[in-house]
């Protein structure tokens, strides 16, 4: 599960023309060349942002279809410091944390930002198993980023720093509650699942509801909080 592709972000990839079989105008050298704009690090005296792909997973295959390799994107910048895994919200990429990378590096921390399976570019595999299955979903992820931790000896060998926003709050959070003894600190950025309160109280009377209306009452207080779901 240890395969590595490093690559320096140097000059920023021509980007392939497009033509009239494209129903739209990217492709993942678009994809490398944007990454590399957005990442790029002027005159930054820790040097510009290298990435890699690692393996985290190999797919099921089908009737039709062989067993295929699942990869994450990972962006790092920084040499010295404790390490600092950043995980980003729904739609998002490493990108996110364009403006924060220099920053870090700089305040002393060995920083990484990696693409979730299904996000920017990392592979995108279909959620085998999971459907509508919350618990398969979180799965899925988790199995991914122990993957990427066990994979990288410099998270792997001592507790390291997490920071999630949004989804990846909820992850770092969920790791964090799984592998307590590989976190050193937790950050988690308007995490999903822990509402200051609990929204069902803010959107429902004081007094009881009329009969028919009781089930819709039990269904907002069971999908109200993650965090309720995770305690269940």
């Amino acid at each position: 599960m240890a395969e590595t592709i490093r690559v320096e972000l140097g000059q920023p990839p021509a980007p392939l023309p497009s033509t009239w079989l494209s129903w739209r105008p990217t492709s993942a050298a678009h994809l490398a060349a944007a990454e590399a704009r957005v990442l790029r690090q002027p005159d930054s005296p820790l040097g510009q942002c290298t990435t890699r792909s690692v393996r985290v997973g190999t797919t099921r295959g089908g009737w039709f279809s062989s067993p295929q390799p699942i990869h994450v994107h990972e962006v790092r910048l920084g040499d010295r410091g404790p390490e600092l895994l950043m995980l980003h919200g729904m739609a998002g990429g490493a990108g996110l944390w364009a403006a924060n990378l220099r920053e870090l590096a700089e305040g002393g921390f060995r920083v990484r930002a990696i693409d979730l399976p299904g996000f920017g570019r990392s592979d995108r595999p279909a959620f085998e198993g999971a459907g509508d299955d919350a618990d398969a979903g979180e799965e899925f992820f988790m199995s991914a980023l122990e993957s990427y931790v066990a994979a990288t000896p410099e998270l792997a060998a001592r507790p390291f720093w997490l920071l999630g926003h949004s989804f990846g709050g909820y992850l770092a959070g969920v790791y964090s509650l799984r592998h307590p003894e590989q976190i050193r600190h937790a950050v988690l950025a308007d995490a999903w699942g822990m509402p200051e309160r609990d929204p069902v109280r803010l959107l429902l009377p004081p007094s009881p509801l009329p009969l028919p209306l009781r089930p819709l009452t039990q269904t907002l207080r069971r999908t109200g909080s993650l965090v309720r779901q995770r305690g269940r």
